[in-house]
């Protein structure tokens, strides 16, 4: 949904056509890969239990880094990448450790992680994944979504109340009241990332809203492409006004030629 509000044309390309790179050009690499193996760390250890010690946790998930380093991320056992891995272990055990200071200081309880969510949406199946749920000691559901990235982009999402994952986390979990507690957990800087007085329901709203203007686009045969970066948008502003914007995956993007961006950056 969110290539579809963002660039309706990497959105036809990748998930209507099915448009695919080969295997090989979707290895992951960099943060991308820090953050693969970090969730399957943090999905590991709430499989083995979901009642961890802080410090235990800490341990533990160095020794599954260890486990999996070598399927996950095996760039980090070339020759001259000894520190760096050391740093994304040591990253990671501390974050780990944060992660479970927070849910016993909460009183937080594990549901699940990687748990799948259905509901239905303008006739077809909808589904999401997230990344850890809990509740609260009310019994109010809580998500965590995990990121090994800065908080810069996510934070700028939260200020403008468009961190779209996480209104459709909320959406799916409660979608009359929108009452769920959603945040961000950073890897890299150990730290939580919320809204104080998120608009869960407001957002989806938007974003509803905004998916009827696309779909009418596509109807009358314009596909419009999305923007990196906030400039792009005031230059060049969307042939409709849309209630929600935001910028497109463009680095993530395997079509920068066909849309031209490509060609427009070389120039």
């Amino acid at each position: 949904m969110n290539s579809l509000l963002t660039c309706p044309f990497q959105w036809f390309i990748n998930d209507y056509i099915g448009l695919r790179m080969p295997p090989a050009t979707n290895v992951p690499t960099g943060n991308q890969m820090y953050g693969t193996l970090a969730h399957k760390v943090v999905e590991e250890l709430l499989k083995e239990s979901n009642d961890w010690l802080p410090e235990a946790a800490a341990k533990r998930a160095g020794a599954l880094f260890d486990d999996l380093v070598l399927k996950m991320a095996a760039e980090l056992l070339l020759d001259g990448q000894g520190a760096t891995r050391d740093r994304i272990r040591n990253t990671l055990c501390e974050a780990v450790r944060g992660l479970f200071e927070e849910i016993k200081s909460k009183n937080l309880t594990v549901v699940g992680t990687e748990h799948e969510c259905t509901s239905s949406f303008n006739g077809q199946d909808f589904f999401g994944k997230i990344d850890i749920l809990l509740k609260d000691s009310s019994g109010k559901d809580v998500v965590f979504d995990m990121k090994w990235s800065s908080e810069t982009y996510l934070h700028e999402d939260l200020k403008k109340n468009n961190a779209l994952q996480l209104a459709t986390y909320t959406w799916l979990l409660d979608p009359t009241r929108f009452n769920v507690d959603c945040k961000y957990f950073l890897f890299p800087s150990k730290q939580f990332l919320g809204s104080e007085e998120p608009d869960w329901e407001g957002l989806w709203r938007r974003a509803v809203e905004t998916f009827g203007i696309r779909l009418g686009q596509m109807a009358a045969g314009y596909l419009e492409r999305g923007f990196a970066e906030e400039k792009e948008l005031k230059e060049k502003p969307p042939q409709d006004s849309l209630p929600l914007t935001k910028r497109a995956t463009c680095n993530f993007c395997h079509f920068g030629t066909l849309c031209g961006r490509e060609g427009e950056e070389e120039a």
